[in-house]
């Protein structure tokens, strides 16, 4: 989980909390949660992101 401070209005807040698991010896991102908290208290999920994309490099090979 983390918090971080709103881009447009620093005291809005971006909650989001992402869920990861071991699969065959590589973690991967299950699950991913994005909540826009805005300055007086009210709350919206924001849209889902691409997963980023990782490759195993020569030497995991």
């Amino acid at each position: 989980m983390a918090v971080w401070s709103g881009k447009s209005d620093p005291s809005a807040e971006v909650i989001t909390i992402q869920v990861r698991g071991l699969k065959d010896e590589i973690w991967e991102t299950v699950g991913r949660l994005a909540v826009y908290r805005t300055s007086d208290g009210k709350y919206s999920m924001l849209p889902e992101r691409s997963p980023v994309q990782t490759e195993k490099s020569e030497s995991d090979q």
